[in-house]
């Protein structure tokens, strides 16, 4: 792999690739921001993938020499590597053809399942932190970190899948619960906790805050039951609260009484105890419409 110039090939940071309004930061222990592309990516730190979706598979090699730890494992070279200047640790990507969809009532079981094998037998070889979940990752457009890009823009899984034994790496638990999975695993069963719950706390919209703080409890709960529980620092139910707001189906839901009637949103329980909000609609239909890009759907 060849050092990047200071200013990557445009295909690198194609906005089409990207999510429309990514997290980023200038410093994780800020916090996130939702910024424009333009901005974001002028941020050393960012979200690389769309909503539901899974364009760039993320590794963070947290030792010395951790953009060049593909070449130890055997693994073909990544999309990018982009390295600590102080530390040499890294994050390596390897960019998608077919991005696949990862949380989404469209989403079938079977690609899902093919990408966690992949990820996961990919996380072995490279000794790669088993608890990141690839939200945020090295910006590899900024120059606060040393990139090295790779002579492949991007891989079929399946041709990604032949340079590892796949088979071994099968997650035995149900695939959701095993690297990027684990939103979805924690995102379903908020929903399906939050259909059954919600009715203790309609009627009155300052019930809201109790309801939030209810529903931040039971993430929690629940992601100290995965076999690699998440990172909370960013305020897991925040995320899930964001995403049920700006959920993928973008139908009215239809409302009664502050619940969802029409079973039309796999996020109502939450989205629909203040009948919804056009605004996170129309958020979720820009950051996930990537229409130029084929996607696993079978």
């Amino acid at each position: 792999m060849l050092s990047a110039p200071q200013q990557l090939e445009l295909e690198l940071v194609d906005p089409g690739r990207w999510p429309r309004r990514p997290y980023c930061a200038d410093d994780l222990s800020a916090g996130l921001r939702i910024r424009s592309f333009k901005q974001a990516i002028t941020k050393p730190y960012i979200q690389a993938n769309p909503p539901h979706l899974r364009v760039w598979s993320i590794y963070d090699v947290d030792r010395a020499g951790g953009a060049l730890a593909w070449e130890d494992a055997g693994l073909p070279p990544p999309s990018w590597a982009a390295a600590n200047r102080e530390n040499a640790h890294a994050h390596l990507v390897w960019g998608l053809t077919a991005p696949v969809l990862v949380d989404s009532p469209d989403m079938r079981q079977a690609p899902l399942r093919y990408l966690c094998g992949v990820e996961a037998a990919f996380r072995e070889r490279l000794q790669a932190d088993q608890g990141y979940s690839g939200l945020i990752t090295k910006n590899p457009a900024h120059p606060l970190w040393r990139t090295l890009r790779g002579p492949q823009l991007a891989y079929e899984l399946g041709e990604l899948a032949e340079w590892v034994d796949l088979p071994k790496h099968l997650p035995k638990r149900k695939p959701e619960e095993i690297g990027l999975g684990r939103n979805v695993t924690v995102f379903d069963w908020l929903r399906q906790h939050a259909y059954r719950h919600i009715r203790h706390y309609k009627g009155d919209v300052r019930n809201f805050v109790l309801w939030q703080s209810h529903l931040n409890a039971k993430t929690l709960e629940r992601n100290g039951d995965l076999l690699t529980p998440m990172d909370g620092r960013f305020a897991p139910v925040g995320s899930f609260l964001c995403a049920a707001r700006a959920g993928p189906v973008v139908r009215q839901a239809r409302t009664e009484g502050g619940l969802c009637t029409g079973g039309c949103c796999p996020q109502g329980a939450v989205l629909c105890f203040l009948g919804g909000t056009g605004g996170g609609r129309r958020h979720a239909a820009e950051n996930s419409a990537l229409t130029n890009l084929p996607k696993h759907t079978n």
